[in-house]
């Protein structure tokens, strides 16, 4: 399904905490970085399916920050290509750009946009930023790990609750598989926190225990979201849906309504607790309006925290291509 030690999952520890520094390093950009990069303009190309718009504008955003030129290289008849036609557009692509940017998450069967995505990394001649697939989504996953970072001021021993929440809008649950192996690597003790119907992809779960005895660190399942959150450091709460209705969504809804009690309140939270969630925000299903109002809300910093990540992705790649081996992120 997945290959567990490729690009930002296979990152050791000390590689991740550098990649989240250099993120928060990027605090200070108030204009066009254009003047340290080369003379001649770099040209970001971006591959995306199966995913919103919001995407395509942090890849405009993150672009132009580094003075390098975002080319939106689309595919309209993805669906009817093999495979094996899709890595030949591939390589005719990479002569003509200096770095891959992609998304391929699948609707119709899951784990496929993972496994081109892979297939993409292993022979692209380019460095090459998988921003997300159906399976995981390593640059939002990213921003949250960075977002929690600078506000406890690192995240080995603290307390991280990855949380399914209630609402109506049904996304994939591919930012909380990649932010738990982030933060478990990283020492964090995690406690994933969902119903039933609502945990995550079993070789994840495993893949994360294993990293978290790596890294000194705990990692348990709950169904008491209540005394999981008063316990956490930081949440992460998202409405995502049942694996088995990955393709449709829709049909979790059944399955939610038992789960309405799962809503984030302010109360709820420790004094200093941060909160986080990918916009749009559910107001009223899955937080109150205290809570989205509130300074520990840092899903404000949302779109910041993404551009600055992945400029420090792009960096990080560039930095660690050569001509014989480019570097991956995926």
């Amino acid at each position: 399904m997945y290959n567990q030690m490729s690009g930002m999952h296979g990152l050791s520890s000390k590689a991740l905490e550098d990649l989240i520094r250099a993120t928060l390093g990027q605090e200070q950009l108030t204009s066009s970085v254009a003047s340290d990069s080369v003379q001649a303009t770099k040209v970001v190309g971006s591959l995306l399916h199966g995913v919103s718009s919001s995407e395509s504008r942090v890849l405009r955003l993150a672009s132009a920050r580094l003075g390098y030129q975002h080319v939106a290289l689309g595919w309209d008849d993805l669906k009817a290509k093999s495979n094996e036609a899709l890595t030949s557009d591939l390589t005719m692509f990479s002569q003509a750009v200096d770095i891959l940017a992609t998304v391929f998450a699948y609707c119709e069967t899951f784990g496929a946009g993972r496994a081109i995505t892979e297939e993409f990394a292993r022979i692209s001649e380019i460095p090459m930023i998988s921003l997300a697939d159906e399976v995981f989504a390593p640059q939002p996953a990213l921003c949250a790990a960075a977002s929690f970072w600078e506000h406890l001021g690192g995240l080995k021993g603290k307390k991280i609750a990855i949380c399914w929440g209630f609402g109506s809008n049904f996304v994939l649950p591919n930012t909380a598989q990649s932010l738990l192996l982030i933060c478990t690597s990283l020492g964090a003790d995690v406690v994933l926190a969902t119903p039933p119907d609502f945990s995550l992809l079993r070789r994840v779960i495993r893949d994360s225990r294993k990293r978290a005895t790596a890294s000194g660190a705990h990692f348990e399942e709950s169904m008491d979201l209540e005394g999981v959150v008063r316990a956490a450091d930081a949440v992460f709460a998202a409405n995502w849906c049942r694996l088995d209705d990955f393709n449709h969504p829709e049909r979790s809804t059944d399955h939610a309504s038992r789960f309405r009690n799962w809503y984030f309140r302010d109360e709820l939270l420790p004094h200093n607790c941060a909160f986080l969630t990918e916009p749009p925000v559910q107001s009223d299903l899955l937080l109150d309006t205290r809570l989205r109002e509130s300074d520990r809300n840092l899903t404000k910093g949302w779109i910041l925290k993404r551009v600055q990540g992945l400029i420090a992705s792009i960096r990080h790649v560039e930095e660690r291509s050569t001509s014989e081996k480019p570097s991956t992120l995926v």
